[in-house]
C-alpha cells in the first residue's frame, strides 16, 4: 500500500475503533458523542473504504493504476482531521498518533478487508 492508502486506512481504523464513525453495515446512524451527536458520517466512511480498496487493488494489479483517482477529495482528508480535532479536544480521546502506538497493524487490517465495488 502506498503512503496515501496507509494514512487513510489508519485514520479510518482509528475512527471506527473509537466509535467516532460507524461502519456502513452498522445499525448506528450517528457519530460518537465525542464529536457531533446526530451527524451521519456514513458517506465519509464509505468513500474512505472504497478508495483504500481501489489503492490496494491497483497495487496488486486487480485494477489499472490510472483508473484510481488521486484522492477521494481534499474534503475527505479535511473531514478526518476535523473529526480527530473534535474527538481529542471534546472527549480527550487519543489522537491518531497515540492510538497507532497501541494498534500498529489496524490500518493494514482495514485495508485487507476493504471491498472495492468495481472488482467482483
Amino acid at each position: 500500500m502506498n503512503q496515501r492508502g496507509r494514512e487513510m486506512s489508519e485514520r479510518l481504523a482509528w475512527a471506527l475503533d473509537l466509535g467516532i464513525a460507524a461502519r456502513p453495515s452498522s445499525s448506528k446512524t450517528h457519530v460518537h458523542s465525542a464529536v457531533e451527536a446526530g451527524t451521519d458520517r456514513a458517506g465519509w466512511v464509505e468513500d474512505g473504504i472504497a478508495h483504500i480498496a481501489e489503492l490496494r487493488d491497483a497495487m496488486h494489479g486487480a485494477v489499472g493504476h490510472d483508473s484510481v483517482p488521486e484522492s477521494p477529495s481534499g474534503h475527505w482528508e479535511a473531514e478526518g482531521l476535523y473529526l480527530e480535532t473534535l474527538a481529542v479536544s471534546k472527549k480527550k480521546l487519543p489522537p491518531l498518533s497515540a492510538w497507532l502506538e497501541e494498534h500498529p497493524d489496524a490500518g493494514k487490517d482495514l485495508a485487507r478487508s476493504a471491498r472495492n465495488p468495481a472488482v467482483k
